[in-house]
């Protein structure tokens, strides 16, 4: 491994780590109910859950980091964190200034904490998982492309979340689609629980989330498909069916489509850290 200057410790038992010039990768385990004092970070910190999730406070505010969920602390920013009672496993990605100023140079800027989710970023965060288990020769250009390519992605999100000043029937489509992603589901259904015209939803639900309503289904499909492949042993087509797929070949047609692998790819990679 490149060995860099990064210096921050954390509690914990470190499974693996990784010391890039200027990132430093590691996979952590915490106990149940641990509890970490208020603390800073020296740079800019990403965590990534696999198993568990922690909670955060920060002054007044308390934000819950839930399993399979990217969270964001700025280098100085004050907080403390205690693990839920199944304790936490998670990768931690720490990047130097000169790193952020690299993403900031294409407008890519974290200023705050947050949350961030995405069937995108937990396919990232087990590709980062995977190659710091093998750790080959070409391991460390790997990892630092995941890495960017993680931020990136974690700033789209930002950037969506950001955009969302839409009206209350829009969010009452995007609960009513929550609530229902698994079940077959047309415009009008949507519509309908909006109280507005199939054609008015369709083209103000493209422009205040940049997909169609049958996209963002599919995506709450394959994020929800991604959860349970990660902690289930279920089998692909029980795990198609219960997304709401009509069969594991339209399953794997729009997983693939969405994540750039196919669903026993990503299984595979999640098993053989």
């Amino acid at each position: 491994m490149q060995k860099g200057k990064m210096t921050e410790v954390y509690d914990g038992d470190w499974l693996r780590q990784c010391d890039l010039i200027g990132v430093r990768l590691i996979e952590m385990s915490y106990p149940a109910g641990f509890q970490r004092a208020l603390h800073t970070h020296e740079h800019a910190s990403f965590h990534f859950s696999f198993q568990g999730g922690c909670v955060e406070y920060e002054g007044r505010h308390v934000r819950e980091s839930k399993p399979f969920t990217l969270s964001f602390q700025p280098p100085g920013h004050e907080h403390s964190c205690r693990c839920f009672n199944e304790g936490l496993q998670a990768i931690s990605l720490e990047m130097e200034s000169d790193w952020m100023s690299r993403l900031l140079d294409y407008s890519v800027r974290f200023e705050h904490p947050g949350n961030f989710q995405s069937p995108q970023i937990q396919w990232l965060a087990a590709r980062l998982r995977h190659e710091l288990a093998m750790m080959e020769p070409t391991s460390p250009l790997v990892i630092e492309a995941l890495a960017l390519e993680l931020a990136v992605e974690a700033s789209r999100c930002q950037l969506k979340s950001s955009e969302r000043q839409w009206p209350r029937w829009l969010s009452r489509a995007r609960d009513f689609l929550h609530a229902h992603y698994q079940e077959p589901l047309s415009l009008r259904d949507v519509a309908r629980e909006a109280e507005v015209h199939p054609v008015h939803l369709a083209r103000t639900f493209r422009r205040h989330f940049h997909c169609t309503v049958g996209e963002y289904v599919r995506r709450l499909r394959i994020e929800f498909a991604c959860q349970q492949i990660s902690h289930a042993d279920a089998s692909l087509l029980d795990i198609a069916v219960a997304a709401g797929f009509y069969d594991q070949s339209q399953f794997s047609r729009a997983f693939k489509q969405v994540m750039g692998v196919t669903p026993a790819e990503f299984r595979a990679s999640l098993r053989s850290r």
